[in-house]
């Protein structure tokens, strides 16, 4: 019998060309290639677009912590079990008080809860209090403005905004949670939190 060597079979493939089945196999191999890297690389947009969101949402979040620490410096937390928490200069229409500070001027409160027209999206963390001047202290008029501070605010994973004791005198922790929600990423939590150095009635 004689003997066919694999060049001879190769250069007969080369004269004769390949068969519609082999082609079709090597189409279907090669456009599970390309899907693969399609796949990978839509994956990395993805993630690239989740961080870049987690970060612009922790920036605002350390504003407004900034905010909470600064009302702070100007009074007294109020415990939730007291009268006087949720009293608000500013009309709550549904919202739910979450944090109630006893200022010279009146009481801060910040609430959650609907937001207060179409521009933003979802439930809105809002402030309740005087406003800062231009020197960069807080007012000491009784006339309250009514600020919206975030929206997309869920708080389905836990409470939005709390104060938390340290067993420390005088320390206290902020903590602002948000549950953040997208149809291509799903859904996850951006938490914020700072130590700060008060006397709080906790």
């Amino acid at each position: 019998m004689k003997r066919i060597s694999v060049l001879q079979i190769f250069r007969t493939r080369q004269r004769n060309g390949f068969s519609l089945v082999e082609m079709i196999i090597s189409l279907s191999l090669g456009g599970l290639v390309v899907l693969a890297i399609a796949h990978s690389i839509v994956d990395d947009l993805t993630n690239s677009s989740k961080v870049l969101k987690s970060f612009q949402v922790t920036s605002s979040q350390k504003l407004v912590l900034d905010l909470v620490e600064s009302d702070l410096s100007y009074g007294a937390l109020i415990d939730y079990s007291s009268p006087e928490f949720g009293q608000s200069g500013c009309p709550l229409t549904g919202r739910k008080p979450i944090l109630s500070i006893q200022a010279e001027s009146g009481v801060i409160t910040y609430t959650v809860g609907s937001a207060p027209s179409k521009i933003w999206n979802g439930d809105v963390l809002m402030r309740c209090g005087p406003a800062y001047g231009l020197d960069g202290r807080l007012s000491h008029s009784n006339q309250f403005q009514n600020r919206v501070l975030l929206d997309n605010v869920s708080c389905e994973s836990g409470e939005c905004l709390r104060l938390e004791p340290t067993g420390l005198d005088g320390i206290s922790k902020i903590i602002l949670n948000q549950d953040l929600f997208s149809g291509s990423h799903g859904s996850w939590a951006v938490k914020t939190d700072r130590y700060v150095d008060t006397a709080l009635a906790l």
